[in-house]
C-alpha cells in the first residue's frame, strides 16, 4: 500500500514539475522561419528537424542550461516535403511540423510530449505517463526480443500503471509505452 501511494506522490510531483515550454515557429518569409523557444527556468536544450523518412537534417545540442533561444533558420537547403522540428527540454519535447512547398512554408499547431517515468521495485514495474495529445497508447513487455505481453491504454491524459512481474523467470526485460508518433524504452533486470 506504502508503495502505491508513493507512486502517485511521485506521479503527481512529476505533473507538478513538468518543463512547459513554448516553443513559436514564424515563416518569416518564403524559405526561413524565426524559431523562439521560452522556457519557465534554465534547461538544457536540444534542437533538431527531421524529415517525414525519418532523416535527421538537422541536430544542436547547446551548451549549458537557456531559458530561452531564438533563431532564423534558413530553410532553402531542403525539399518541398514535410519536416518536424522538435526542441526537448530535459525530458519534455515541443514539437511543429513544418511544410515546404513550393516557396512556402507552413507551420502546424505545436504537440507537447513528456518521457514517462518506469519504477522498478522488487518485481513491480510501475509506470506514469502524462498523455499531452491524448493518443492511443500500447504497453508490450520483451524478454529477449520476443513479446511476453501486449495491451492497449487507451487515450486518458494521466496513465498511471503497475504491472506485477512476479511469476515471470529471472533475466533481462524491455518495457515499451508505444504513443502515435514515439516509442518510449525502458530495461530492466529480474533477479
Amino acid at each position: 500500500m506504502k508503495a502505491i501511494v508513493l507512486f502517485f506522490i511521485l506521479a503527481a510531483a512529476t505533473a507538478a514539475a513538468v518543463e512547459k515550454p513554448t516553443l513559436n515557429v514564424i515563416p518569416v518569409s518564403s524559405d526561413k522561419v524565426y524559431v523562439a523557444l521560452l522556457n519557465e527556468k534554465p534547461a538544457r536544450i536540444e534542437i533538431s528537424v527531421t524529415a517525414s523518412d525519418g532523416r535527421l537534417v538537422y541536430f544542436k545540442h547547446l551548451r549549458g542550461e537557456r531559458q530561452e533561444y531564438r533563431k532564423v533558420f534558413d530553410l532553402t537547403p531542403l525539399e518541398n516535403g514535410q519536416y518536424s522540428l522538435a526542441v526537448r527540454v530535459n525530458a519534455t519535447t515541443v514539437s511543429r511540423k513544418l511544410t515546404v512547398q513550393h516557396d512556402q512554408i507552413t507551420v502546424g499547431a505545436p504537440l507537447v510530449n513528456l518521457e514517462p517515468m518506469f519504477i522498478l521495485n522488487g518485481r513491480l514495474l510501475k509506470m506514469s505517463y502524462l498523455n499531452f495529445e491524448q493518443e492511443n497508447l500500447s504497453f508490450g513487455l520483451y524478454q529477449e526480443d520476443e513479446q511476453i505481453h501486449n495491451m492497449s491504454l487507451g487515450s486518458d491524459f494521466v496513465q498511471n500503471r503497475g504491472f506485477d512481474l512476479a511469476r515471470l523467470p529471472a533475466g533481462h526485460y524491455l518495457a515499451i509505452l508505444n504513443t502515435n508518433g514515439e516509442e518510449f524504452q525502458y530495461g530492466f533486470d529480474l533477479k
